[in-house]
């Protein structure tokens, strides 16, 4: 049973170095991490913390202080959670060993060290990757690795090139995972999504050479407070549901679609991107992938088709309309059982056009009842838009 806790402004939840093993979810507010009393990062809600307590066993490693008025999910039994929901455990890990890494690196930052450069060595900012790749200043970062600008000295163009984290890369299922989201990328040609131009082993780490999209990812403009209208909806999702319903006729699921892997170009046009849990359409392993907030209930067990990536789209649209996302988690297995509050709750404007029926459709735990495909959704949304 999760239990909700309130903390004003300039509270600490976690104190550094003090045992514990308790679990949070930051449901609203903002917190700061500290370490030896600087603070490196601030976490917005939906983030966890104490994870890396619960997967080392060790002291806390960094301060958790409120600096806004928060609320937070406590899970006071965790050994009983992860019985319930085993499917977390390995989320867990994976985002305890990026934070541990991450806050290494901010900590090493503060205190004056020279950030390492690509390939782990003291080398100069920019380098030169397989004779032929300039690589400069870092684009962005993930979970996986971090994804840099490039240039490519033989046809003269810019490219953007993602690295996996060395430690991530030494693992053989890892390598594995890299080699098939390039090769399943690679397949894929088609004006809205990003295409994949190389891939390179290199001293022993993985790079992906990849398409430069001179704008922004989705999820920046959401978090600034961007509030899109049903036309722009449309016009968004007539790029994206175009690149998806592409690569399902090609066989190949997304399987992690969400606003930080649709990328806004200074066009206006929209490319997915980032098919690193893609998936060909047929039979063969299955295992739990996505992220939490945005995949499919079916997939929770780890089970997929092409009506998760309908429902994932149908999560890009409520987060695009309301700022929100339809559920906060942490039980997101027990919350997408029932319909998500309705998308004229939070703009009463929606009321009557339909949207929040077809939201409905799109969010429901059943994949027969979401709209059959990319382009029968895109088509359901015009619809309202002519409503």
């Amino acid at each position: 049973q999760l239990e909700l806790r309130r903390y004003p402004a300039g509270e600490v939840i976690i104190k550094e170095n003090e045992p514990g093993r308790g679990l949070y979810v930051l449901r609203s507010g903002v917190v700061g991490v500290l370490r030896e009393g600087k603070q490196l990062a601030e976490l917005q809600p939906g983030s966890i913390l104490g994870e890396i307590g619960f997967v080392t066993g060790a002291p806390r490693t960094a301060t958790v202080e409120t600096l806004r008025d928060s609320e937070v999910f406590s899970i006071p039994n965790i050994t009983e959670f992860l019985a319930r929901y085993p499917g977390l455990r390995s989320f867990l890990m994976e985002t305890a060993q990026h934070r541990m890494l991450e806050l290494s690196r901010l900590s090493n930052f503060q205190k004056g060290a020279t950030m390492p450069a690509m390939g782990g060595a003291q080398s100069p900012m920019r380098s030169l990757l397989a004779g032929r790749y300039e690589v400069s200043s870092q684009l962005g970062e993930g979970g996986m690795g971090t994804v840099h600008l490039g240039f490519d000295r033989s046809l003269e163009r810019k490219v953007a090139i993602k690295r996996v984290r060395s430690e991530y890369a030494a693992e053989p299922t890892v390598r594995a995972r890299f080699m098939s989201e390039a090769r399943l990328a690679a397949r894929l040609s088609h004006p809205y999504i990003v295409a994949v131009h190389d891939i390179i082993e290199e001293g022993g780490e993985l790079f992906l050479v990849m398409e430069y999209v001179d704008g922004r990812p989705l999820d920046t403009l959401i978090a600034e407070g961007r509030r899109f209208t049903l036309a722009d909806c449309e016009t968004l999702f007539s790029f994206v549901c175009q690149a998806v319903a592409c690569a399902h006729w090609n066989h190949v699921l997304h399987l992690d679609l969400k606003p930080g892997n649709i990328m806004l170009d200074r066009m206006g046009f929209a490319k997915v991107m980032d098919f690193g849990l893609a998936k060909r359409g047929g039979a063969g392993p299955r295992e739990i992938s996505g992220t939490p907030t945005h995949m499919a209930p079916e997939q929770h067990r780890a089970e997929y088709g092409p009506g998760s990536d309908v429902y994932a789209l149908g999560v890009c649209l409520y987060e695009m309309l309301t700022g929100f996302l339809p559920y906060a988690g942490p039980d997101f297995v027990g919350q997408k059982k029932r319909p998500p509050a309705p998308a004229s709750t939070f703009v009463p404007a929606l009321a009557d056009t339909g949207v929040d029926e077809l939201l409905a459709s799109a969010l429901s735990p059943d994949m027969a009842k979401r709209p059959a495909g990319a382009l029968p959704f895109l088509e359901a949304l015009k619809a309202v838009r002519k409503a």
